[in-house]
């Protein structure tokens, strides 16, 4: 492991086991100033952190820490002195020859080049996040922000399932309505301001080193999702805040700055909102694809049977057909509404249950079930139709259920479901003729 993988050690992200011995080095680093005798014990564990942080690979990381060493460098400058800061560095230096010599992935740590596939991913991830915040201005939920992206923002064919945004406050801003995203900027700007007003002693703007190194390691990993790597940063800032002398002011600052910073950051979403996906928003439950009242409605969306990425097939759907139709998707019965998709749009679900309740509510509507696994239900008219695959073991024969059709399917999965949708709905509006 340790001369054949990336460093990870009790976690499964190296980037995460990354970000931890930053904040190890920096709390080492900063706490030299006031530990006497110990200053270079101090410093000799700081430096030593550093060559498994090299092992790990994580440039996020790397980065991270460049920050926090800069804003300890620019304070300690004139107590640490020119040889004590040349020592450290060829060290340093020393430390990520040897690792870049016995450590293949080390190598990634110099490469730059922009068809890296990790650089790419993250810059696909970027463009297309602003849009994803103003396509949803109540946010699209807790625990979504990664499958929402894939399902109706990403432009390539999704080549994995994410977790995450791979950035902490790209995913939760994203997650939260705007007012959560306002207490978010406003959290994180009085939390630097407390650390940058700290005043004396000098070793407590370790407090800001963590939370800059904190900040630009959330913009290129997920290292907030552990509540471990909140526990240095935590402690840095409780120390900032008791110790401090200008709480007050830290506080009125911050909240300015957050404003100013908010402001912006609406202005550049709904900038660029409409001209990355104008066409996608997010609004009473429902996501919708087209700007007129929907023509198609997919009820409780059922990955086994419609695949990982239902929502990108319905959305190359869309394009293919230039905006033509227009979709609108509920992500569970119950958050139908009736008053945001009237008419009759042709209704897609996966059960009978929705079906029956469904009814009521687009009385006119041409219903598709999608190999349904209760009972048949009895008010289906004769336009509605039900679609199962070869294997999935469906018992209902034709003669108790006329509108019953097979098509090719693997188990429950039926590849071919964009088809059926985009037939009904050639059968619904003719092309007209010239």
């Amino acid at each position: 492991m340790f001369f054949h993988e990336r460093l990870t050690y009790f976690y499964t992200n190296p980037n995460h086991f990354g970000f931890l011995l930053v904040c190890l080095i920096l709390t080492f680093y900063a706490c030299s100033r006031a530990a006497g005798r110990w200053k270079w014990v101090c410093i000799f564990w700081g430096t030593a952190l550093v060559f498994p942080l090299i092992l790990s690979a994580s440039r996020g990381a790397m980065l991270a820490l460049g920050v926090g060493l800069a804003v300890l460098g620019f304070v300690n400058f004139r107590q640490l002195g020119c040889r004590q800061l040349l020592a450290i560095l060829f060290v340093l230096s020393l430390l990520f020859g040897v690792a870049l010599k016995s450590h293949q992935d080390v190598q990634r740590l110099i490469v730059t080049d922009v068809q890296d596939g990790s650089i790419q991913s993250r810059v696909k991830v970027w463009k297309q996040w602003p849009a994803m915040l103003a396509a949803a201005p109540a946010g699209w939920g807790l625990g979504r922000a990664a499958d929402s992206y894939q399902q109706w923002f990403e432009r390539d064919d999704p080549e994995g399932v994410l977790k995450h945004l791979l950035s902490s406050h790209g995913t939760w801003l994203a997650e939260l309505p705007w007012w959560g995203r306002f207490v978010y900027v406003w959290c994180w700007c009085v939390s630097l301001m407390l650390c940058v007003l700290v005043g004396k002693p000098g070793w407590l703007y370790g407090a800001l080193a963590v939370w800059l190194a904190f900040g630009t390691a959330a913009l290129f990993n997920a290292v907030g999702e552990h509540f471990s790597l909140w526990l240095l940063p935590m402690a840095w800032l409780v120390a900032a805040i008791f110790r401090g002398q200008q709480r007050a002011r830290a506080v009125g600052i911050g909240t300015l700055l957050s404003i100013i910073s908010f402001s912006v950051l609406y202005v550049v979403c709904s900038y660029y909102y409409p001209r990355a996906a104008p066409e996608i928003y997010y609004r009473h439950g429902h996501v919708c694809i087209g700007q007129h009242k929907p023509d198609v409605l997919l009820v409780a969306p059922e990955k086994e049977i419609l695949g990982d990425f239902y929502g990108h097939r319905l959305r190359q759907l869309y394009l293919e057909n230039s905006g033509t139709y227009s979709f609108a998707v509920a992500a569970t019965l119950e958050q139908v509404n009736s008053k945001f998709v009237d008419g009759a749009p042709l209704v897609v679900c996966h059960s009978f249950k929705a079906v029956n309740r469904l009814k009521s509510f687009f009385p006119e509507s041409c219903f598709i079930v999608l190999n349904p696994q209760d009972r048949p239900a009895p008010v289906l008219a004769k336009r509605d139709l039900v679609f199962t695959g070869e294997w999935t073991g469906w018992q209902a024969g034709p003669a108790s259920l006329p509108q019953l059709k097979t098509v090719p399917g693997r188990k429950w999965f039926l590849p071919d479901w964009p088809d059926i949708i985009r037939e009904q709905l050639d059968l619904k509006y003719p092309p007209a003729i010239e």
